[in-house]
């Protein structure tokens, strides 16, 4: 019996480890059409600029910062969690971004993102809007 419950612990363990590697749904090349950050709609030309890929164990993003700038990322995924957990870190930095995420639309081809600058993982946000005055972000992209 006490062989069998720490296999079933192990087991369990291991199904709540995030994924290193974006979900097949999360693949591919997705496009900002919306932008909010601390409680207000961002321009349209900010978010026209911001592209999120995710291929494998990277997120690419371009266009946080202007239309020049690309950061590659790790990242860690957990999809159990709800909503679904996004991390991702800055190749060359510490500082994690802790986010949420989930996919929607006739074709699942809409993404929401939803993150707090510079936050710790226990400011990852609950919901995709973000609160007046806060450091939040929340972005609504279509995969291309």
């Amino acid at each position: 019996m006490g062989n069998m419950s720490l296999l079933v612990a192990l087991v369990l363990l291991i199904a709540q480890s995030p994924q290193k590697t974006a979900p097949a749904e999360l693949e591919g090349v997705w496009h900002a059409v919306s932008m909010e950050g601390a409680g207000k709609p961002m321009p349209p030309q900010l978010a026209e600029g911001v592209v999120f890929t995710f291929t494998g164990e990277k997120l690419v993003l371009r266009g946080l910062g202007g239309n020049a700038v690309e950061q590659e990322c790790t990242i860690a995924i957990d999809a159990t969690a709800s909503p679904k957990r996004l991390d991702f870190t800055p190749v060359g930095s510490t500082r994690t971004v802790y986010a949420i995420y989930e996919i929607g639309g006739e074709k699942r081809d809409e993404l929401k993102i939803a993150f707090v600058r510079g936050g710790a993982a226990d400011s990852r946000p609950t919901t995709f809007t973000t609160a007046v005055g806060s450091n939040g972000l929340a972005f609504t992209l279509k995969r291309r």
